[in-house]
């Protein structure tokens, strides 16, 4: 076989090939997973505000209400 010293180029072509595949992939799932784990926040966080919100509101209306009948 010839060695006409190309080879290593190609070589370097294929790493590199390979090298920019598995960075793409990476990034490919990260960009599914990230906005998947943000609305999950969102969700969660969301929650958290409104039960606080409603128990702040019985708090506030009707068992201060309560108290003043007694």
């Amino acid at each position: 076989m010839d060695n006409d010293g190309i080879g290593w180029i190609i070589g370097l072509f294929i790493i590199v090939g390979i090298i920019g595949a598995a960075l793409y992939l990476i990034a490919l799932a990260a960009a599914i997973v990230i906005p998947i784990g943000g609305a999950a926040g969102v969700a969660w966080g969301g929650g958290a505000a409104v039960k606080n919100y409603f128990s702040s509101f019985k708090e506030n209306i009707f068992d201060s209400n309560k108290k003043n009948k007694e």
